[in-house]
């Protein structure tokens, strides 16, 4: 596979992001597509209408080339010390699989990259006790300065999704 002109990065949760490269250029949107914020209310349902306006934001600023898209796998266990309850499961699958039938629908190229695959390809060691999420932060901010990984006020702890999304877009340069 060629490297692709642009790369789009997609990193599911509560805590999501998206980030885009166009050449030397990187955009990041956060939470903006998760499943819970599509519609308000307790009806968590994807509308489509606001799915696809969006997506549209983000290929107009990928000037309609997505080039190679990297969805992150789902994961159905939960975060060390925390419960996966069936209301967080059911609004992942339904995020995971919308932005797949929408990719599908389209006709973008995509990848399903698992976490520990796109982790140990940008070089976070496997090893027990080790703290993923803090070694993908120190990975991102070496390898890519400019994106800021934390966002607004908060300036103590660093926005995972943001991390992820921009470990996943370091993955993705490594399929060539």
């Amino acid at each position: 596979m060629t490297s692709p002109r642009t790369i789009l990065a997609i990193d599911l949760g509560k805590k999501g992001a998206i980030i885009a490269e166009r050449g030397n250029v990187r955009r990041v949107w956060q939470a903006q597509l998760k499943a819970s914020t599509w519609q308000p209310g307790p009806n968590t349902e994807p509308d489509p209408h606001k799915f696809l306006q969006q997506w549209g934001v983000i290929v107009g600023w990928l000037e309609g080339d997505p080039g190679l898209v990297v969805v992150e796998g789902a994961s159905w266990h939960a975060p060390k010390g925390r419960k996966m309850n069936p209301g967080t499961a059911g609004r992942l699958g339904m995020e995971h699989m919308a932005w797949r039938m929408l990719l599908a629908a389209l006709r973008v190229p995509f990848i399903i990259a698992p976490a520990k695959k796109w982790q140990k390809a940008i070089g976070v060691p496997q090893r027990r006790g080790l703290d993923v999420k803090a070694e993908v932060q120190r990975i991102v901010a070496a390898r890519l300065p400019d994106v800021d990984l934390y966002p607004g006020t908060n300036r103590k702890n660093a926005h995972d999704g943001i991390a992820d999304a921009a470990g996943m877009l370091l993955y993705a340069r490594t399929l060539s």
